[in-house]
């Protein structure tokens, strides 16, 4: 079975909502007896995210955080990866960062340093939230339109098939979701659908599209 570790900060509303979410992802892949690390809150900082690396050798990495075109963060937005990343440490995984940006230049980087596929997002990954479900965020129906098609990467991934199905299947999801929110009577529907479609633009595969763990 394949090792699979998580990041989840959770030190602004944003990474709680995302950390929260990325529960249901735990679950999944130990249900799927995968060993799991999960690097929640302050164990999501750079020294901790290198020992796991070093010391268990996930083959999928699931990267929750902000970011920028060139670095994904972790806890109180210090960074995980970078350019400048060691390329020991990353080489023969796959990667998937529900962080902003990381798609635009930082994926092809670490591509070229031996990770075998990244999936992450060119432009900023957006997610809609209603303020009554802050202490609850996996009740929120508004942030599901957003966090469950961008879930289905991991789970799809965990599941054993490769990048580029859990891509489509990703893709799929957020088309009819799409649907589902224009036809809704949710106030701003016409800003949260934008938000969505800019989501679904963004989303990118770099690599080998047919890679896939080990199960």
């Amino acid at each position: 079975m394949a090792g699979i570790l998580i990041t989840r900060p959770n030190h602004d509303l944003i990474t709680t909502y995302i950390s929260q979410w990325s529960e249901f992802i735990i679950a999944f892949a130990k249900s799927k007896s995968h060993v799991t690390y999960d690097l929640f809150g302050k164990k999501a900082d750079r020294k901790t995210f290198e020992h796991y690396l070093v010391s268990n050798k996930p083959s999928f990495l699931f990267l929750n955080g902000h970011g920028s075109s060139d670095v994904i963060c972790g806890y109180r937005d210090e960074v995980l990866l970078d350019n400048a990343s060691d390329s020991t440490l990353i080489q023969g995984k796959i990667i998937y960062a529900r962080s902003c940006n990381a798609g635009e230049n930082l994926g092809n980087t670490l591509v070229t340093k031996g990770v075998v596929a990244f999936v992450g997002y060119k432009k900023s990954f957006s997610i809609a939230m209603q303020n009554k479900f802050a202490v609850r965020p996996k009740e929120d129906p508004l942030a599901r339109f957003f966090l469950e098609p961008s879930n289905l990467i991991a789970s799809t991934i965990i599941k054993g098939n490769t990048v580029q199905e859990a891509y489509q299947r990703s893709m799929r999801e957020m088309k009819k979701t799409l649907s589902e929110m224009i036809s809704s009577n949710i106030p701003n529907k016409k800003d949260y659908a934008f938000a969505l479609y800019n989501n679904m633009i963004s989303q990118v595969v770099i690599g080998n599209k047919e890679a896939k763990i080990p199960i």
